[in-house]
């Protein structure tokens, strides 16, 4: 019995007392296969490979935080310049760019669109981008 514990503690004390256990072999994986795209260059798959290692130190609490002002809490973290969406006066097509890089030849790739997507943070700056997007469809195309 273990006390207070959660689920998983329940599980793991139940199943070392098996006698199966000693049969059990821990086995570690090593490549995240959601990374790996059967036609995606080197590149890009070191490119995701750090921002996963990152966003893994990240989650993990191993990012040491930072503070913005002196009397404010270390809770900030800098994120890698290599992660961000340059926000300039085109911030918004930049993003478009950086999620739906070949939105022009993809656009009727109904695997390729739900693979991707913009949050907003309100429905105007939802029909921004909306209005944006649909913009880039040829005019010989009616959305659906």
């Amino acid at each position: 019995m273990v006390t207070h514990g959660s689920c998983e503690s329940f599980v793991v004390a139940i199943v070392h007392r098996e006698s199966f256990w000693n049969e059990c072999h821990v086995m570690h994986l090593r490549i995240n296969l959601r990374l790996r795209r059967a036609n995606q260059s080197s590149e890009t798959t070191e490119r995701v490979e750090a921002f996963v290692r990152w966003m893994l130190q990240v989650g993990e609490g191993e990012m040491q935080g930072i503070s913005i002002s002196e009397d404010e809490e270390a809770n900030w973290i800098n994120v890698p310049r290599e992660f961000l969406i340059k926000n300039d006066e085109n911030g918004v097509q930049n993003l478009i760019a950086a999620v739906h890089s070949i939105f022009d030849v993809e656009y009727t790739n109904w695997l390729y669109l739900q693979e991707r997507g913009i949050l907003a943070p309100t429905n105007d700056d939802a029909d921004e981008i909306n209005s944006i997007m649909l913009s880039m469809i040829p005019r010989d195309v009616k959305p659906i």
